[in-house]
């Protein structure tokens, strides 16, 4: 296996290839090849990002990630206009 990409043989490779070019067509495949590339390096960029971040913080360069539960997008005493929602009634008892 010391020729293929991602398990991917040079026949699968060249198949794929020519579906890309007959379904897409020859003015739209540089386009295309474009936007991968830049979704390529970005993610490259961004797990090197990562991967420097949890260097440091292993190497006791930055403090330790805060602990506690995600914070959430609306609370429950929170309306979604923002408002404060109104005090529960007590129970009649």
């Amino acid at each position: 296996m010391g020729g293929d990409l991602f398990g991917i043989g040079l026949g699968e490779l060249l198949f794929l290839a020519v579906l890309a070019l007959v379904i897409f067509g020859p003015k739209r495949l540089p386009e295309i090849g474009r936007a991968v590339g830049r979704f390529l390096r970005t993610l490259r960029e961004g797990t090197a990002e990562v991967e420097s971040e949890a260097r440091r913080w292993l190497a006791g360069e930055l403090p330790a990630p805060p602990q506690g539960p995600p914070a959430t997008a609306a609370s429950p005493d929170r309306r979604s206009d923002g408002d404060a929602a109104p005090p529960h009634a007590p129970l009649a008892g």
